[in-house]
């Protein structure tokens, strides 16, 4: 397990480096500013070569802005300011969030068919491994593709009845019973059906 571990890090260390290759763009401001007669924007330039791709290729795995700078040793105002100056730039950082997203759906959808590997212990050492499946991973995903046959809480589900069933989560029940039992304390009985006093043969009210 632990040697599987070293190799998927290191496959993912190279993931990155290859992929750095496929967000290089020589984009129209960088373009300007390597034409420019000042030398720091020329510097500004070949730094931003440099960062762009290693930001882009974090940012298209982890989606997290904070963490893609951290990757590529800058300040992460430095890239937001990039991507107000650059429209282009800022084009590829939606393009690389995507492409996240699109990598956790297929991890997403990896874990429900295959499940997750869990070890066994005995005695304090790993003996075995179990595979699990997650039930709550798996309705959610036919929620999301079978909306029609696998309903949300909380939204109509129409079987062919009179009316339609309600679908309700546990806190929703519980505050349905809550506002029922506040109208049945605050609503008194109809008078007709209220029960007629009489006295006991000892003087009470019964």
């Amino acid at each position: 397990m632990r040697k599987a571990q070293r190799t998927a890090l290191h496959n993912a260390k190279r993931y990155l480096v290859d992929a750095e290759d496929d967000w290089k763009k020589d984009t129209e401001l960088l373009r300007d500013w390597q034409t420019s007669l000042d030398a720091r924007y020329h510097a500004h330039a070949r730094y931003a070569r440099h960062w762009r791709p290693r930001f882009l290729a974090a940012l298209s795995v982890t989606r997290s802005p904070r963490l893609s700078a951290d990757h590529a040793g800058i300040q992460h105002q430095t890239a937001y300011n990039h991507r107000k100056l650059d429209p282009e730039f800022a084009k590829q950082w939606e393009e690389a969030q995507e492409d996240a997203i699109d990598l956790l759906h297929a991890r997403v959808w990896q874990r429900c068919v295959e499940g997750d590997l869990e070890p066994v212990h005995y005695m304090g050492d790993v003996v075995g491994y179990v595979r699990k499946f997650s039930d709550k991973l798996q309705i959610e995903m036919l929620r999301a593709y079978r909306p029609d046959r696998f309903k949300t809480p909380g939204t109509q589900l129409n079987i062919g009845t009179k009316g339609d069933v309600f679908i309700l989560t546990e806190e929703q029940r519980h505050e349905l019973q809550r506002i029922n039992r506040e109208w049945l304390e605050s609503t008194p009985p109809p008078t007709g059906d209220a029960p007629r006093k009489s006295l006991s043969p000892n003087g009470h009210t019964v």
